[in-house]
């Protein structure tokens, strides 16, 4: 049947992306979870939330949350900036063929513009906290944590305590780990934060030190004095660990991203009171470090738990670690934590992702644009997939309108979008650049993203508003 001559290929498109999204969603599967982080098997007696209200952004939301969902982020965004490189080139080199023009300076104009718009609205994901998802345990003991987390008092962190706090609590997080670099001042400041309002979550302080390879975290620190600034070989690791368990009751943490089986054996010995078994921000464990981890905590009863070692980017959460307390109530909830944490079973101490964290496959990889679009379709709830709808509503009828006017309804949506993206990304980058926090560790830090976002901004704005000039006019009837 063929569609009426005011319809055409833009209507089509929106309306198939529409019913695909939908059929996807109906499926069958869960490729969120959540799951149990040492097994990848479904975890029973928690469940993923979405906030209602982001179904209202669903569609400006999907394609970021599509990669955020991916095994790991920065590979799955690099490959869409590929391909989106390429596929601009692509349409620009049919476009000019069929015009009959010389192919190659519209085929690499196209292109450097899908990549520029690609990476625009990377950088609103980015420094913009859309919706993201929340872990609920159906036990009302057990205790939602995230034990790795850093703010503006670490170099490298955008988010004030209260900001960061505000945004945990939306994720499920009732004890955060602040473990601020090097560092544990800001993490002691950020504790004040939180005592101020008890719907915010507790904060354990803590510190993030490197180590004779990679990284260790030292957790339920009380105060800053003669504490190391660096771990240089595995006697201070050893000495580290003791001052933390005699002085501060706290506990120490092995990040296993940079690692290999033998480091892991090294910092096992070394007392460490366990390992990053999954960690959003550097998901890449290699598959035998993975392995040297799991066979260490059985050996030495040793805790594993999942962090997002969130600095502020983004809103997305995929880590958690569940804590069931021994004695539930019987003492303030950082406490049963570094407790749990210190004497470790299986069932208490259980680290939570949302999805496959860790190495993709080489093809998942190549053709992640395709492969995270899937998963992130099929995990949509039916509040989110009316959103979609929601906004297809709204947008056909403007691309029929346009059609009435005389008006290639795709290249106009499509500058139109670019034009609003980088509005967008002014908006959002503009407070870091001209309004660093006086208290933040490092406000050129924010000067410099700030910086860049607006840059990036102006490039999309004026890209965009140069694409809607060189668009043919209507013509006169």
């Amino acid at each position: 049947m063929r569609l009426a001559p005011i319809w055409g290929r833009t209507e089509a498109v929106l309306l198939l992306m529409a019913m695909a999204i939908t059929l996807l969603a109906l499926l069958p599967w869960s490729p969120q979870g959540p799951f149990d982080a040492r097994t990848y098997e479904p975890l029973s007696g928690t469940t993923l939330s979405y906030p209602g209200r982001g179904a209202l952004v669903e569609p400006a939301a999907s394609l970021g949350h599509a990669l955020a969902g991916a095994p790991d982020p920065r590979t799955a965004a690099i490959s869409t900036a590929l391909w989106a490189l390429l596929g601009g080139a692509i349409w620009g080199a049919l476009e000019a063929r069929k015009r009959r023009r010389r192919v190659v300076p519209p085929a690499m104009a196209r292109g450097l513009l899908v990549l520029l718009a690609f990476l625009a609205y990377a950088a609103l994901y980015l420094l913009v906290p859309f919706p993201g998802w929340r872990l609920e345990a159906a036990e009302p003991d057990t205790i939602v944590t995230d034990l790795q987390v850093h703010t503006h008092h670490s170099y490298d962190g955008l988010y004030t305590p209260r900001a960061a706090l505000a945004l945990l609590h939306a994720r499920g997080v009732e004890v955060a780990g602040i473990t601020e670099h090097r560092n544990p001042a800001g993490a002691l400041m950020v504790r004040k934060a939180g005592r101020a309002d008890d719907k915010l979550p507790a904060v354990l302080p803590g510190m993030e030190l490197g180590a004779p390879e990679g990284q260790v975290l030292g957790l339920g620190i009380r105060g800053r004095d003669d504490l190391p600034r660096r771990l240089r070989s595995y006697p201070e690791v050893s000495r580290f660990g003791r001052d933390l368990h005699r002085r501060h009751g706290g506990v120490v943490l092995a990040l296993g991203w940079l690692l290999d089986p033998e480091d892991v054996r090294r910092l096992a010995a070394a007392g460490v009171d366990g390992f990053e078994i999954a960690n959003l921000g550097h998901p890449g464990v290699p598959s035998d470090t993975r392995r040297a981890i799991l066979r260490e905590a059985r050996r030495r009863d040793l805790a594993l738990v999942a962090d997002s070692d969130w600095h502020g980017w983004t809103g997305a959460w995929r880590t958690w670690t569940l804590i069931r307390p021994e004695s539930p109530g019987a003492r303030p909830l950082r406490e049963q934590v570094l407790r749990a944490l210190r004497a470790p079973e299986p069932d208490r101490v259980i680290p939570v992702v949302a999805g496959y964290l860790g190495p993709p496959s080489w093809a998942r990889a190549a053709l992640a644009p395709v492969c995270e679009l899937t998963r992130y379709a099929g995990a949509l709830s039916p509040e989110r997939v009316l959103g979609w709808w929601l906004w297809m509503l709204l947008a056909l009828p403007a691309a029929r309108g346009l059609r009435i006017l005389g008006h290639a309804p795709g290249p106009v949506l499509t500058a139109s979008g670019l034009v609003a993206v980088g509005l967008a990304l002014i908006g959002a980058a503009g407070p870091l650049a001209l309004f660093p926090a006086p208290q933040a560790v490092s406000p050129e830090f924010h000067r410099r993203v700030g910086g860049a976002g607006i840059g990036l901004g102006v490039l999309a704005i004026v890209a965009g508003a140069a694409a809607l000039r060189r668009l043919p006019r209507p013509a006169t009837r």
